[in-house]
C-alpha cells in the first residue's frame, strides 16, 4: 500500500495529504501484522491437532446417529481443511524466508508448483471452507429452531435423525460447488520456462531443474459471479445468523422456565451448544462481510483502512473458532463426553445422551 505518483493525480492537495497520512499509518502497523502471522500459525497448528481428535470422536458410530453431529462433522472437516491450508501457507513463507536468509534473493530458486499454488490461493481456499462451515452453522441453527418450535410435529422430530441430516448437508453443499470452480479459476498458474541462477550465484549448489510459474487472469473470471457469491454465501448468512441466534436464546430461556426434567435438560444443553456455535459463526462472518464490502463497494480509503484493520483482527478470531467448536462439544454435550470416556476405556454406569 505505497503512495505512487500516479495515485496523486486522483487527489487534490488536501486529499493527497490525508492519503499519505493514512498510508504512513498502514506502513507503521504492517510489522504488527507480521508478528500476528506467527501467532496465527501457532493457533492453526493447535487447531489442526484438535480437529483431528474432534473428527475421530464425531466419526464414532454412536455420534453419527443424530443430525446435529453430522453438521458438526461437516463443520470440523471445513475447520480442519481451512487450518491445514493456513499451516501450509505459513510453512511455505517460512521456508522462503529461510532460503533468502542463506543466499541472495536473486539466487533463491522459484517456488515449486505446489508451493506456488498454496501462495496464490492462500486466501481463496480457506475462505471457501469458511463460507461452507458458516452455511452448515446457519442450517444447523435453523433446523434447531424448527425442532423447538414444533416439538409435537412428527416430521420436525424426524429431522433429528442422521438420515435427514445427510440430505440437508447435500442441499447446503450443492449450491457452493459451481462457485468453487469459478473461485479457483479466477487466477490460472502458467509455466514460464526453466529457471537458471544468475551469473553471480557461485555458491548455488542445487542442480535440480526449477520451473518458474506466474499467474494470469482466469478464462472464466467474472466480477458478477463474485458479487452473486458474496451475496449468497456472505451477506445473507450474515443477516440470518443474528436472527436465528436471537431466536435460539429466546427458546433457551423458555426451556429454562419450564418444568425441570431430564428431557428438558437435554434440550437445553443441545440448544446452548447450537446457540454458541451460531455465535462463533456470527463472529466468523465479520471478516468475510468486511472483505466483501472493501472489494465490491466504493469505500473511502479512511473507512477502508479501519475495515481492513478490524478485518485482520476478526481473521485471527475466526482461526480460534476452529478450536472453539471442539471445546463447546467437550464441555456441553454429554453424548460427546460419554464417547470420549468410552474411547479411553472408561465404563459409563449412567448413560445420558443429548440429541438435537
Amino acid at each position: 500500500m505505497n503512495a505512487s505518483s500516479n495515485e496523486m493525480e486522483y487527489y487534490d492537495d488536501t486529499d493527497y495529504e490525508d492519503f499519505i497520512f493514512w498510508n504512513n499509518i498502514m506502513q507503521t502497523i504492517i510489522p504488527i501484522f507480521e508478528h500476528q502471522s506467527h501467532l496465527d500459525f501457532l493457533v492453526a497448528v493447535i487447531g489442526v491437532l484438535v480437529n483431528i481428535f474432534h473428527l475421530i470422536v464425531l466419526s464414532r458410530k454412536s455420534m453419527r446417529l443424530y443430525t446435529i453431529n453430522l453438521f458438526l462433522i461437516g463443520i470440523a472437516i471445513c475447520d480442519f481443511l481451512r487450518l491445514i491450508f493456513n499451516v501450509l501457507v505459513a510453512l511455505s513463507n517460512y521456508y522462503h524466508k529461510y532460503q533468502t536468509s542463506i543466499m541472495p534473493e536473486d539466487c533463491t530458486p522459484p517456488k515449486s508448483w505446489l508451493s506456488f499454488f498454496v501462495s496464490v490461493h492462500s486466501i481463496t481456499i480457506p475462505r471457501i471452507f469458511q463460507k461452507l462451515a458458516v452455511c452448515f452453522g446457519v442450517a444447523m441453527a435453523v433446523l434447531r429452531v424448527i425442532i423447538l418450535k414444533y416439538p409435537l410435529n412428527r416430521r420436525g422430530q424426524n429431522l433429528k435423525r442422521s438420515s435427514s441430516g445427510i440430505c440437508i448437508l447435500l442441499i447446503v453443499c450443492i449450491p457452493h460447488i459451481p462457485f468453487w470452480f469459478f473461485d479457483l479459476q479466477w487466477t490460472e498458474i502458467q509455466e514460464n520456462g526453466i529457471w537458471k541462477p544468475p551469473p553471480g550465484c557461485e555458491n548455488f549448489n542445487d542442480h535440480n531443474l526449477h520451473i518458474e510459474y506466474s499467474v494470469k487472469p482466469g478464462e472464466y473470471s467474472s466480477e458478477t459471479l463474485l458479487r452473486i457469491e458474496g451475496v449468497l454465501f456472505t451477506v445473507i448468512p450474515s443477516l440470518i445468523l443474528p436472527i436465528v441466534t436471537g431466536t435460539l436464546i429466546y427458546f433457551f430461556k423458555t426451556l429454562k422456565k419450564s418444568t425441570s426434567s431430564r428431557n428438558n435438560d437435554h434440550n437445553a444443553r443441545s440448544t446452548i451448544m447450537v446457540t454458541l456455535v451460531a455465535v462463533t459463526f456470527v463472529i466468523a462472518t465479520f471478516p468475510l462481510l468486511l472483505t466483501y464490502l472493501v472489494d465490491f463497494l466504493s469505500l473511502g480509503y479512511r473507512l477502508a483502512f479501519f475495515i481492513i484493520l478490524f478485518g485482520a483482527f476478526c481473521e485471527f478470531v475466526s482461526l480460534i473458532n476452529g478450536t472453539l467448536h471442539f471445546l463447546l462439544c467437550a464441555f456441553i454435550s454429554t453424548q460427546y463426553q460419554k464417547t470420549v470416556r468410552e474411547m479411553f476405556g472408561r465404563k459409563i454406569s449412567r448413560i445420558t445422551v443429548a440429541t438435537i
